[in-house]
């Protein structure tokens, strides 16, 4: 019944399931607690945990971070919210904003400014500091006006910054100042740095924030990812092989970075192991002292410095708008050993192995974070209170665990774990198994990869409208996709391995 309904509530009725949600919700908010939430596809997850959150963020001064991973996400939650506004007539403020150089006109997509956010904040830091940027240096009033008036996709946010002169990226956290939902990628919290400058920028502590984790059971898997990297004997090769004649001093730093891989190989080849544990100070001490020992003696800091400053230097212009490269993959090559050197050296305890074949075939150095809840369990326990949510996140227990959000780690607040009903009957989900197809690793082949290609285009021929397939990698993908018929293959969107975000992005958009 429309009485019912919370004022905030934009729609005509009430899902089932969804207002249990919603009061779930608001108890956490208003208690200061953490919900973890498995709420089924359909239950209509974006605007029942709005509507609580917002409700009491406006009332009590406190800021929601509605944090998802995917520009789709944003879209959906931006739409949510202007519905929301319109129904209840009030006024709240709102920003979309994604990654700073995403949202820099300067650093055009598909540019190297975009792939390596170092090498992109180095730039941003100088032009900023020598007053060069124009974008940075204009200030526009009318820009931020419109920004807190209107509930804007991040895309036209973007597109009426740069038309008026007006950085972007600036803009949106100045406004952020004043908003009461920004809307953003799981960095803006779960990476302690960009945490930091943006909660300092909009003048908020975490105690005054409400997290809203969307798709919830990525955060893991992003966290790990975040911190966790991989450097192959290859990659150090080309680069040296690039600077010989370019820069001796880097050539030659580059070499003792390979003569450490080479002993590390040998150590490996000796124990007969193809993989080994590497201590973190190893790397960092073996190459402090070849390196001090060089005619200009350098720091392993200062090692990562030069490489990043050698890769600057790589392009024939200073400006991102113009910069051609003379060798993006030489540039692309010491920017990651730059990013792996440097990343090497974090505090949070990381797996750090050392691989290599019994035939040294292009051996690899890499970390890997074990325990996400070392990045998000601060988060949660000095958030006001947090929603995570998703129609994938069961067992709830074992994703509140892995995310350090139970209550022996966090006290003081209530961790409630709820499991919703999907709102569709049960006869409406057709789960059908085919006999004799298998994706297991010991079955695999082309008589199998064939198999399975027929499969997929004769359900393709019987199924009206669009279809997805979905693969464990993109190598099985690839090696089935050989065996489609052509007029299926004509047909097919395909997401490849080497898209950036950009492209992926613009390929969901047409699904």
């Amino acid at each position: 019944m429309e009485e019912d309904k919370p004022p905030f509530f934009p729609f005509p009725s009430i899902r089932e399931g969804q207002r249990a949600f919603m009061e779930d919700v608001k108890q956490a908010v208003e208690g200061g607690n953490i919900l973890v939430a498995h709420a089924p596809t359909g239950i209509g997850k974006t605007v029942a945990v709005l509507v609580p959150a917002l409700q009491y963020a406006v009332q009590n001064d406190k800021t929601v971070f509605f944090l998802t991973s995917k520009r789709s996400q944003h879209k959906i939650a931006i739409d949510t919210l202007r519905l929301i506004k319109e129904h209840a007539k009030l006024d709240f403020v709102v920003v979309d904003i994604i990654s700073k150089q995403s949202m820099c006109p300067r650093a055009k997509a598909g540019s190297i400014y975009r792939e390596f956010y170092s090498l992109f904040s180095e730039f941003c830091r100088s032009e900023q500091k020598n007053r060069r940027c124009r974008y940075f240096v204009n200030r526009d009033d009318e820009v931020q006006q419109r920004i807190r008036d209107k509930i804007m996709h991040v895309e036209e946010l973007y597109e009426w910054c740069s038309f008026r002169g007006v950085c972007p990226y600036k803009a949106a956290l100045e406004v952020g100042e004043s908003a009461d939902v920004l809307v953003c990628d799981y960095n803006y919290l779960f990476s302690s740095d960009i945490a930091e400058t943006v909660l300092e920028k909009i003048g908020k502590g975490l105690e005054d924030v409400i997290v809203i984790v969307d798709e919830a059971h990525n955060l893991p898997d992003r966290i790990r990812n975040n911190l966790s990297s991989e450097l192959r004997m290859s990659t150090i090769t080309e680069a040296a092989r690039g600077l010989r004649h370019a820069n001796r001093e880097i050539y030659g730093n580059l070499m003792e970075l390979e003569r450490v891989f080479a002993k590390l190989a040998m150590k490996a080849r000796k124990s007969k192991k193809e993989e080994m544990n590497v201590d973190r100070d190893f790397l960092v001490s073996e190459m402090e002292k070849v390196l001090r020992r060089r005619i200009e003696a350098i720091s392993y800091d200062d090692f990562v410095n030069s490489l990043r400053n050698v890769a600057e230097h790589l392009g024939t212009s200073e400006d991102a708008e113009n910069t051609k490269y003379k060798d993006e993959t030489l540039q692309r090559n010491v920017l990651n050993i730059a990013d792996f050197l440097d990343g090497w050296r974090t505090s949070e305890k990381c797996l750090r192995i050392f691989s290599a074949s019994q035939h040294n075939e292009n051996p690899s150095l890499h970390f890997k974070l074990l325990d996400p809840s070392i990045v998000s369990e601060p988060v949660f326990a000095g958030a006001h209170s947090t929603i995570m949510m998703s129609g994938t996140l069961c067992p709830t227990e074992m994703y509140a665990e892995i995310l350090g959000a139970s209550s022996d780690r966090i006290k003081g607040k209530e961790i409630v774990l709820r499991e919703y009903n999907s709102p569709f009957p049960e006869e409406n989900r057709l789960i059908v198994v085919t006999r004799g197809l298998t994706t297991k690793y010991t079955k695999r082949g082309e008589e199998m990869y064939r198999k399975i290609a027929e499969k997929i285009a004769e359900v393709a021929e019987y199924v009206q409208g669009g279809m997805a397939v979905f693969f464990p990698s993109y190598a099985l993908q690839r090696d089935i996709a050989v065996y489609l018929p052509e007029e299926v293959r004509r047909k097919a969107i395909v997401e490849r391995r080497e898209m950036r975000k950009e492209e992926k992005n613009r390929l969901y958009e047409l699904l």
